[in-house]
């Protein structure tokens, strides 16, 4: 009876221990079929992905290559100081180049040599043209030298020879005494870059014997003393409050050279 009662223990604590721990065939039944599916899905995805990415790329270098896609148009827009004309003769060289591959700054390099050129924008209009937005300097002035009139830019460049349509809203710089000083003539045309157009479009002249000189004649006759280039934009935006004013309330002389204090008389 005692050795029954030992065998009989013995079978119920191995079945114990098999309930809690499982035998390695169910082990390998219940966990490893999981692992083995999920590894596979993932292979799957990562074989799917890849495909994917290398058509992509492969789509890629063929529009990148493709003579379908070369250049055999080209529409300029937004010239008005130089022309359409003068712009697509620049860009001759890049005809028969892909559309991906022509970026705004190729474009720029090309135009370079152009004064009046500031930017580009570049829009390919397939199959095989492309759209140049040309973005120019603005003009602030007109400079004379000698018989030869320029209109010119804030950083003091000539942008196109002055014409009486491009020149007719901007004022005339003139140097005291006729100088040559470039600083002084950067100090106007620096000032000048600062007020709006409509402003510049009530000036008839700017002239400066110094780079703290700087005055600006009205259309009508008025004086603005404004000094030096130094704070522009606050100086701008008195004198364009000042000019709201009736010009027989503001005197003769509107002076915002220092824009915390302006005067008139």
């Amino acid at each position: 009876m005692a050795k029954n009662q030992d065998s009989t223990d013995l079978n119920s604590n191995s079945l114990l221990r098999n309930k809690e721990t499982g035998s390695p065939e169910e082990s390998s039944n219940v966990i490893g079929l999981p692992v083995v599916e999920a590894k596979l899905r993932r292979r799957k995805l990562l074989w799917w992905l890849g495909g994917a990415v290398g058509v992509v790329v492969a789509v890629m270098l063929i529009l990148w290559f493709s003579p379908l896609l070369a250049v055999k148009n080209i529409n300029v827009h937004g010239t008005s100081l130089t022309t359409a004309k003068a712009v697509t003769e620049r860009l001759e060289s890049i005809k028969g180049t892909p559309l991906p591959q022509i970026s705004s700054d190729r474009v720029l390099e090309l135009l370079k040599d152009d004064p009046a050129v500031e930017d580009v924008v570049v829009q390919a209009q397939t199959p095989a043209t492309l759209d140049v937005q040309v973005i120019e300097y603005v003009p602030v002035a007109v400079m004379r030298d000698g018989s030869s009139q320029n209109l010119v830019a804030s950083d003091g460049h000539a942008l196109a020879p002055a014409t009486e349509k491009n020149s007719e809203s901007l004022p005339v710089i003139e140097l005291a005494n006729g100088s040559k000083d470039q600083d002084v003539f950067l100090a106007v045309t620096q000032v000048l870059g600062e007020i709006t157009s409509e402003v510049r479009a009530e000036l008839a002249s700017a002239t400066a014997s110094s780079i703290d000189s700087v005055q600006l004649k009205l259309n009508d006759g008025r004086t603005i003393v404004w000094g030096s280039a130094d704070e522009g934009s606050k100086k701008a935006a008195v004198l364009a409050a000042l000019l709201t004013v009736d010009p027989e309330e503001s005197g003769e002389t509107i002076d915002v050279s220092s824009p915390d204090h302006p005067v008139t008389k």
